[in-house]
């Protein structure tokens, strides 16, 4: 399984500054080998040099990064939703620190291929998922959604193949797709590579995307080829949301 970002969902405490200001307080929300997004309400702009101090989990010592924001997203009046935060490349981490990033991010990406093994007991039920959640459109007949979906508020990391990261939420999620909003919006066409967690799941999820519907800042995304592990973690989280939530249809 080839996963694009080499993204892994997180809620790790952080510690930033630059140069001559107070230290600040946030969450690492998502981390790479070489990168993270950190969920601050005032964002430093683009191109600011900053140094990150958070700890992994399972490890007291902090890890200290120094790093340059490559994408910076104040709050969004008409998108509470969507996570305030700076998207951040890491610059020259010293070796013993980007080995245990690295170490981390690698463990639990591995996890996600291991557990894939549970689920083949599954394999029949979730090719029918496939097969329902994939299937063309008759010719000429109104296009029916064909698998239930939950309101869901979730920040992602998202990119085109010609993009950094950027930061963007989730509004609604099936095993087919997303309602995703993010400012500026990207036209229908468009393929992406999403990151992000669920709650209550350990990994995060990463899925290709097509957009197939843009209104304003909402796009429509239909997932593609996504793997036995990927569906069967998205279908757990929508049933289980849906029994949950009795009165929601």
């Amino acid at each position: 399984m080839r996963l694009e970002l080499g993204l892994v969902g997180t809620a790790l405490p952080a510690g930033f500054r630059v140069p001559h200001d107070y230290p600040r307080r946030g969450l690492v929300r998502l981390l790479g080998r070489r990168a993270l997004f950190l969920e601050s309400v005032d964002p430093y702009p683009v191109g600011t040099a900053l140094t990150v101090a958070f700890a992994l989990p399972e490890r007291r010592e902090l890890l200290t990064v120094r790093a340059e924001v490559v994408l910076a997203r104040r709050p969004i009046i008409t998108c509470p939703q969507a996570s305030p935060g700076m998207a951040c490349c890491f610059e020259a981490p010293d070796r013993a620190g980007y080995r245990r990033v690295a170490r981390f991010v690698v463990g639990r990406l591995r996890g996600v291929r291991d557990r894939a093994r549970e689920l083949a007991r599954h394999r029949s039920a979730v090719r029918e998922l496939l097969r329902v959640a994939h299937a063309p459109s008759s010719p000429g007949t109104v296009e029916r959604r064909r698998v239930p979906r939950v309101e869901v508020s979730l920040p992602v990391a998202f990119r085109t193949p010609s993009e950094y990261p950027r930061p963007g939420v989730l509004l609604n999620l099936s095993v087919s797709g997303a309602l995703l909003s993010s400012a500026p919006p990207i036209q229908a066409g468009t393929r992406l590579s999403l990151a992000f967690a669920l709650p209550g799941v350990a990994d995060a999820v990463h899925a290709s995307a097509e957009v197939v519907r843009a209104n304003g800042n909402l796009m429509g995304c239909h997932f593609e080829a996504l793997d036995a592990l990927q569906l069967g973690t998205l279908d757990r989280f929508v049933r289980m949301a849906l029994r949950a939530s009795p009165g929601d249809s």
